[in-house]
């Protein structure tokens, strides 16, 4: 488990950088799930044709698509909550906010 933590720690931002405000395209959010999959593959030493969803199940972790999701949602829930003026109008004018919360429900 320290392993996985350790993964967690330094592998995710490094993957996610820049997602939040970004809307990655399906196959760019495919190559990242992948990426976070093979992670998983060599730390529990499975091999390239085995699932990991088990594994991330188990360990009470997410995959990556919901990591995202997870991420779009407290990125846009702390903008909707700050103070700052130009934050409040860029929030209010954002229609993206409303797709990601349709494509959620």
């Amino acid at each position: 488990m320290s392993r996985l933590y350790l993964m967690e720690l330094f592998c995710l931002p490094l993957l996610f950088y820049g997602c939040d405000v970004i809307n990655p395209s399906i196959q760019q959010l495919n190559q990242l799930n992948v990426c976070w999959n093979n992670l998983y593959k060599k730390n529990f030493r499975m091999h390239q044709w085995e699932s990991v969803k088990e594994i991330q199940w188990f360990c009470d972790r997410l995959d990556l698509k919901h990591i995202v999701d997870k991420r779009k949602l407290k990125f846009f829930s702390c903008v909707a909550k700050s103070r700052n003026s130009v934050l409040q109008v860029c929030y209010a004018m954002c229609k993206h906010f409303q797709e990601c919360i349709s494509q959620m429900s």
